[in-house]
This record gives C-alpha cells, structure tokens and sequence, in this order.
C-alpha cells in the first residue's frame, strides 16, 4: 500500500512538472531512459520544434535591436552633417584697394569650407559662402593685417532664418556668442571667451535667457 502511495505521490510530482516547465520534461525522460538502459545517450528535444521559433525570434529581436538603433542613429547624424547648410557670413574689412580685395580673397579661398568669396571694396564689405567657423574665418582676415567685425550671417536661401550674437564687455571677461539658425530644427552656436582664469571652464545656454537674477536679468 505503502509503495502504490509512493508511485502514485511520484506520477503527479512528475505531471505537475511537465505541465509547469516543458524543458525539465526532456531532460527527466531522457535521464530516466538512460538509467534503465546505459548504452542509450540520445536526449529527446522534441519541445524545441514547438518553443524554439517564438524564443528565437525573441532572441534575435533583442540582440539585434540595440545594435540596429545605435547604426541608425549614427547613420542619422552622419545624414545631418552632410546635409547641413551653408553660411553667408558677412565681415567689416578696413580696405583701401585692389591689392587689399586681392589679398583677402586669397587668404579666404584657402580655407577649408569656404566655397564663393565676394568683396565689395567700396563698402568695405566681405561676404563668404561656406560652412567654416567664423573663428576661422575671422583668424585669416587678421592675418592679412586687417581689422575685421562680424555684421551678419544667415543662410542665403531664407532669411527667415537668421542669426544673432551677444556681446560680454567685462569688466575683466570678455566674449561673443553667435546663433546661427541653419534651418527650421538646427541651430549652430559659436563662443570665444578672453580674460578667463587658467583651468578648466564650461558654459551653458538656457532656453529662457539669462536667470541669474530672475526675471530682471532675462
């Protein structure tokens, strides 16, 4: 009697597991198989043709989705440099005469990006197509030996789109900020900072404006 409750206690100890996990019911069968016949080492995977595809396809779509989005997302910001507009940027330049037209377009047309140089001598106005930063732009006009400001910069194909700097005037920093709004979605921000301590330094910009003092400072 004894023994019948034993087998009976062990039949469903075995069904409650084959209902609750399916694998242990491959891996009991075959150690079972293999203990009353040794020279049998065949395990039986039969539960794979029902659960491998749906795991499989789990599988795959975890492993792949994260590999898929960081290439998509590179792929995306390597699509906005390409497309990234140019600039019409125009400076001040102090010219007298041909030879000072001359020398400033030469200067400008070897840096990389600038694209059309325009000089109007009798305004004393320099206008470059490009998409080199105005620091550098700016660098290679000083160069030449000539004073030159920035006045404006916006792109040429909608002057909806524009730009705008900001002027620090001390007393000991000095600096300018210039926005430049490529396009409807895409802004470019350029800064240059003098009379700052030696170390390391970090500036930020706020999308309500200066709130140091709250709304007496924006």
């Amino acid at each position: 009697m004894a023994s019948i409750l034993r087998s009976v206690a062990t039949t469903s100890a075995v069904v409650a597991a084959a209902s609750a996990i399916p694998i242990a019911i491959a891996f009991s069968s075959s150690s079972s198989s293999s203990s009353t016949n040794p020279k049998s080492q065949s395990l039986n995977f039969s539960f794979l043709s029902r659960s491998s595809p749906r795991l499989l396809g789990l599988s795959r779509s975890f492993v792949s989705s994260p590999m898929a989005t960081a290439l998509t997302s590179d792929r995306n910001l390597h699509q906005e440099d390409r497309a990234m507009p140019q600039l019409l940027t125009e400076f001040m330049v102090d010219m007298t005469c041909e030879g000072c037209v001359n020398a400033v377009k030469n200067k400008l047309e070897t840096i990389e990006g600038i694209e059309k140089v325009e000089v109007d001598l009798s305004n004393q106005v320099v206008r470059i197509l490009g998409s080199s930063p105005v620091k550098a732009m700016t660098q290679a006009l000083e160069q030449t030996g000539r004073k030159a400001r920035l006045i404006g910069q916006g792109v040429p194909q909608d002057f909806l789109v524009s730009a705008a700097v900001a002027e620090f005037k001390g007393p000991d920093i000095f600096g300018v900020v210039r926005f430049a709004q490529v396009s409807m979605e895409l802004a470019r921000i350029e800064a240059n900072f003098t009379g700052l301590s030696p170390g390391t330094h970090s500036w930020c910009i706020n999308e309500y404006g200066d709130l140091t003092n709250g709304a007496a400072s924006t």
